[in-house]
């Protein structure tokens, strides 16, 4: 059950680009909305480094990782030749930022 769970997550990235390419463009970047640590960053690492290896996008990126998740993920994706080109999170004064 588990091998089947990490190819789902580890493929979700991969079609989600594939689904937005239209012709011949594809997305400037691929983000994967929060963290999931059923699967860890090292599987997400993987699948975002893949959609990038395979041309379905030219940047990755994240939304909502705190400092630790972002930084272990920036890690994995240079160890691939990926830059982790952004990181979106909310600020203004009710996030208490």
């Amino acid at each position: 059950m588990r091998a089947l769970a990490r190819r789902v997550a580890a493929s979700a990235p991969r079609k989600r680009c594939r689904r937005a390419c239209v012709g011949p463009t594809r997305p400037h970047a691929a983000q994967v909305h929060f963290p999931f640590p059923a699967y860890g960053n090292k599987l997400l690492a993987e699948a975002l480094g893949q959609a990038v290896d395979e041309g379905l996008c030219r940047a990755v990126g994240v939304c909502n990782f705190g400092a630790d998740g972002m930084q272990e993920l920036h890690g994995l994706l240079a160890q691939r030749g990926v830059v982790l080109a952004t990181n979106q999170a909310r600020v203004g004064p009710a996030c208490g930022r």
